[in-house]
């Protein structure tokens, strides 16, 4: 019994001194908060990870079909990612991102400006520098002749994806050899 107290006492004397409620709960306030942050940092790289592999198909498409920046329905898609990429991406791949998005919507607008004019739409929609950045020789061009000319140059597409894929990898941490 007496041993019993002594331990008790020591045992108290001992957690008195070590300030033991205090650091316990510094301890585990300090473990949980990390818990937190990883848990965040982990989940924040997924919603990264998910926006990649479901929009890196949509620009592959660019490689083999350069045509589908004049199609209405995949430029949609193809410039819905913006936001998401603003949020999510690494600001080193935003700016590739911004490069092609450039380059697509370059000859998306000159399309929708020039087949706009040729269906005879509210030529108030467009700007009179629309209208002067069009060659006069355009204006002759059905709207399929004037997708296969004005094209966009299939080198910097290709340039720009791999550069944009090269950084997304980065982003990921794929990119080890």
């Amino acid at each position: 019994m007496r041993r019993k107290k002594q331990n008790e006492r020591r045992t108290n004397r001992f957690i008195n001194r070590c300030n033991f409620p205090d650091n316990f709960f510094a301890y585990l306030s300090h473990h949980l908060s990390n818990n937190t942050k990883e848990r965040s940092e982990k989940a924040y790289l997924e919603e990264r990870t998910k926006l990649y592999f479901e929009y890196f198909p949509v620009v592959a498409l660019l490689l083999n079909h350069p045509e589908k920046v004049f199609d209405r329905s995949y430029t949609d898609k193809f410039f819905s990612y913006k936001a998401r990429m603003k949020l999510l991406a690494s600001e080193k791949t935003f700016s590739v991102y911004e490069q092609l998005f450039s380059i697509v919507a370059e000859s998306t607008n000159a399309f929708d400006i020039y087949c706009g004019f040729q269906n005879g739409e509210d030529s108030s929609y467009f700007d009179q520098e629309d209208f002067a950045k069009l060659d006069k020789k355009d204006l002759q061009l059905s709207c399929e002749e004037f997708q296969q000319k004005h094209l966009p140059d299939r080198k910097e597409v290709d340039q720009a994806i791999q550069v944009l894929y090269q950084e997304m990898r980065n982003d990921l941490g794929s990119n080890l050899k």
